[in-house]
């Protein structure tokens, strides 16, 4: 695995939908951070993961990028529930055009959303 072969963290998990699927990458340890969209599971999904990957042991990245607007916006909620949350992955062009579809304007500086 590339995982043992290298001393890079290595973060899968983008285009999962299910617990089970990572469940996989876990046990094969193929990773050291869970990079899952809640855009793609779901919220009661993303938690399970979240839950499972505690149980190994690894971090949790959340991805910020499908579903634009109320998908950015519910991921950085999310982070605030993540014990083990490593960092919130996003695309400041992605932010932008996720703006033009919410009433109030995510607005992020250095790196960092801020509190509306």
């Amino acid at each position: 695995m590339l995982r043992q072969q290298t001393g890079v963290a290595v973060a899968l998990g983008e285009a999962e939908r299910a617990r089970y699927r990572f469940r996989e990458l876990l046990i094969r340890e193929a990773e050291d951070i869970i990079r899952a969209g809640v855009g793609r599971t779901g919220l009661s999904e993303y938690l399970s993961v979240v839950d499972l990957a505690q149980a190994f042991h690894r971090q949790v990245a959340p991805r910020a990028s499908t579903g634009l607007g109320i998908c950015t916006a519910t991921s950085i909620h999310l982070c605030a529930a993540i014990p083990n949350l490593y960092l919130l992955g996003y695309k400041p062009k992605s932010v932008k055009l996720a703006n033009q579809y919410l009433t109030s304007p995510l607005v992020y500086q250095n790196g960092t959303f801020q509190p509306l």
